[in-house]
C-alpha cells in the first residue's frame, strides 16, 4: 500500500499553517479571531474579566442575613462537600467570615460514607450546637426535604451551589446558583468555590471590609476551579490564572505543605500540578473512607486548609500524602479487577456493579474504563445498606440527563454532564443496570464513541523551537475547553528508539527537524514505526527542562503509513 498523503480519518485541522505566529493561529482556531479578543484572553485581568457577584440570584437576601448574623453574634455553620471543590469552598468561607468579624463559624464536611449533601438529621444537630444560620457550599440545590425541615425548625438556610437545578428550587432563605433559570449571571460554569467567593465579595462590599484579604484567597478558588474541571475560558480562566499567581506566593500553609509533599516548588506551580498532585491528595482521604472524625473533631483536610500553624500543616500533609499512595495502589488493583468484567465490544457504554471495592474509588475506576473504551462508564459498589455509583462520560451524552431519566430508581443523585454520582437501594440495582444499559445503547447513535481528533493547526519545522514553546505557555492555564494546543506534525521517520525500564516510551526523530518527538506509555504490543515510514502525529509542543532546556514534541495521537 502506498503512503497516505492526506489526513488520517477523523482528524480535523482548524487553521492551516501560515506565516501568522503559531500562538495566534491556535487562538484563532479556538474562536478568538479579533485582536481585541486575543488581548482579553492573554491579559486575563481580574477586574475587567470577572462579573459582578451581585448579579447572582439571591445574593442580596443572603448578604442581608449574614450581615444580621454578624451584628447579632449568631453562630454560622458552613456545610460543604468532601471533594476538591467542596473542601476548598468550605475553607474559603470559614477563613473569609472570620476575617470579616464573625466569631462563631464552624465548617462541616460529611464523610463519603454518610453521603453527599446536607441531611435532615443534621438540621437538629446544628440547632442543638447553637447555630442559627447554615450556608451550604458546593451542594444544596437538590436538598428539598432538608430545606423544608430547616424552615420548620427555624434554621435559616443559605444555599450556594453550582450544580444543575432539577425541578423546583429548595425552600431556603436564599439559593445562590448561576444555573437557576432566572439567573442573569453571565457565567453558568462557575465551580462551587467560585460561587462562594462571589457571595463573599458582595458581603465584603456590604460590610465595607477591604477586599484585599479575598484576593489572597484566590489560591483556593484556582485549586477548585481546576480540580472540578469546569471550562477554563472566560471568567473561569481569569480566576484560575490569577489564582495560580496567588498560589505561587501563597500564605496558606496547607496548600504550601500539600505542594511540598508532592515534590512541587509552590513558586512554580502550574494547573497541571493542581490537577495531578493537589486535587488527588485532597480527594484521597474520603476515597479511602479515612475521613471519619470523632465527635467535635474537624475534618483533617479542613484543618489543613485553615490552620495558621505551619508545622501542623506539614504534619497533616505528610499524613495525607501517605493516604494518597495507598489510594494509587488500590486504584491500580481495582481497575484491573473491574476491567476483567468490561466487554470492549459493547456499544453504548459499561454499567457494572463491582463487589468489595470502596465506593469512594468508583469515580476513578469509571474514568479509567471510560478512557479505555471511549464509551460512558457507570461503576457501582456497596456502602453499608446502600449502593453508591459514579459515572464518567467521554462522549457528548449528558450524565445528568441519564440520571434524571432513571431518577425513580435513585435515592440521591447529582453532578455534571461528564461526571455524576448517585445512591440507590440494593433492591433497585438489577432494574437500574437494565435501564441504564438500554439508555446508553439508545443514546449511542447520537453520541458516538471516539469522535474526531480536533487539531488546532499544523506545526511547521521552523516553528519547533524553544521560543515558540515559551509563547504557547502564555496560553495557560490548560484544562477543560482550553486544552494544551494540539498540533499536526507530518514527516518521514528517520530514527526510533525505546526508553524506560519497560521499554514502553518512544523517542522519534524525523527528516525535517532534529527535535525529539516522544510518546509515553506505549502498549507493549504496539510495533515501532519503521524508518522511512510517514508519521502523522497530533502533538503538543513543550519544554524538556532536564539538563539544558530544549523544545520537545509529545505524541497524543499518531498514524503511520
Amino acid at each position: 500500500m502506498g503512503r497516505v498523503l492526506t489526513l488520517p480519518p477523523r482528524w480535523k485541522v482548524a487553521v492551516k499553517a501560515s506565516t501568522i505566529p503559531l500562538s495566534q493561529r491556535v487562538l484563532t482556531a479556538r474562536g478568538l479571531k479579533s485582536k481585541k479578543e486575543r488581548e482579553v484572553f492573554l491579559t486575563a485581568d481580574f477586574y475587567t474579566g470577572c462579573f459582578d457577584g451581585w448579579d447572582l440570584p439571591d445574593v442580596k437576601p443572603a448578604v442581608e442575613r449574614l450581615k444580621l448574623a454578624l451584628e447579632s453574634g449568631e453562630g454560622v455553620a458552613v456545610y460543604g462537600d468532601y471533594d476538591a471543590d467542596g473542601i476548598p469552598a468550605t475553607a474559603l468561607m470559614i477563613r473569609a467570615l472570620k476575617n470579616a468579624g464573625f466569631t462563631k463559624v464552624q465548617g462541616f464536611i460529611p464523610t463519603r460514607k454518610a453521603g453527599y449533601g446536607l441531611r435532615e438529621e443534621t438540621v437538629d444537630e446544628l440547632l442543638a450546637a447553637g447555630f442559627t444560620v447554615v450556608i451550604t457550599v458546593d451542594n444544596g440545590i437538590t436538598a428539598h426535604a432538608v430545606a423544608k425541615r430547616a424552615k420548620q425548625r427555624g434554621l435559616e438556610l443559605i444555599i450556594t451551589d453550582h450544580h444543575e437545578v432539577v425541578g423546583e428550587l429548595p425552600e431556603a432563605l436564599a439559593v445562590v446558583d448561576p444555573k437557576r433559570s432566572d439567573s442573569r449571571y453571565p457565567n453558568l460554569a462557575l465551580c462551587g468555590t467560585a460561587v462562594a467567593y462571589k457571595l463573599l465579595w458582595s458581603l465584603y462590599d456590604e460590610l465595607g471590609v477591604s477586599h484585599n484579604y479575598l484576593k489572597w484567597q484566590l489560591d483556593l478558588v484556582a485549586v477548585a476551579t481546576i480540580a472540578d474541571m469546569v471550562p477554563l475560558t472566560g471568567e473561569n480562566r481569569v480566576l484560575a490564572k490569577v489564582g495560580l499567581s496567588v498560589l505561587r506566593k501563597t500564605r496558606n500553609y496547607g496548600l504550601r505543605a500539600l505542594l511540598q509533599v508532592s515534590g512541587i516548588d509552590y513558586t512554580q506551580v502550574t494547573a497541571r500540578d493542581v490537577m495531578y498532585a493537589v486535587a488527588p491528595r485532597i480527594n484521597a482521604l474520603s476515597r479511602l473512607g479515612r475521613d471519619e472524625t470523632k465527635p467535635g473533631d474537624e475534618n483533617l483536610l479542613l484543618t489543613l486548609l485553615t490552620t495558621a500553624d505551619e508545622s501542623k500543616a506539614l504534619a497533616i500533609a505528610v499524613q495525607i500524602n501517605e493516604f494518597n499512595l495507598q489510594r494509587q495502589a488500590l486504584v491500580t488493583q481495582y481497575v484491573e479487577r473491574a476491567g476483567q468484567q468490561v466487554d470492549h465490544d459493547t456499544v453504548g457504554g459499561t454499567v457494572l456493579y463491582v463487589a468489595d471495592i470502596p465506593s469512594g474509588l468508583t469515580g476513578l475506576i469509571a474514568g479509567k474504563i471510560a478512557d479505555s473504551t471511549g464509551w460512558p462508564a457507570l461503576i457501582m459498589a456497596r456502602e453499608g445498606e446502600e449502593i453508591r455509583g459514579s459515572g464518567r462520560c467521554p462522549t457528548s451524552m449528558s450524565m445528568v440527563d441519564l440520571l434524571v431519566e432513571l431518577a425513580p430508581l435513585l435515592t440521591r443523585y447529582g453532578g455534571h454532564r461528564q461526571a455524576a454520582g448517585w445512591s440507590m437501594t440494593a433492591q433497585d440495582l438489577p432494574a437500574f443496570i437494565t435501564a441504564a444499559q438500554a439508555y446508553l445503547q439508545q443514546q449511542s447513535a447520537d453520541h458516538p464513541r471516539g469522535g474526531e481528533v480536533a487539531i488546532d493547526t499544523a506545526l511547521q519545522p521552523h516553528e519547533a523551537t524553544l521560543d515558540t514553546a515559551n509563547e504557547l505557555i502564555k496560553l495557560e492555564p490548560f484544562g477543560t475547553d482550553n486544552p494544551e494546543p494540539l498540533l499536526l506534525w507530518n514527516d518521514t521517520v528517520r530514527a526510533v528508539t525505546t526508553m524506560g525500564q519497560q521499554k514502553n516510551h518512544w523517542r522519534i526523530t524525523t527528516t525535517k527537524s532534529p527535535i525529539d518527538i516522544v510518546y509515553f506509555g506505549v502498549p507493549s504490543t504496539t510495533p515501532l514505526p519503521a524508518v522511512g515510514s510517514m508519521l502523522w502525529a497530533a502533538v503538543t509542543l513543550g519544554v524538556n527542562s532536564y539538563s539544558t532546556p530544549r523544545p520537545q514534541l509529545t505524541i497524543r495521537h499518531y498514524y503511520v503509513s
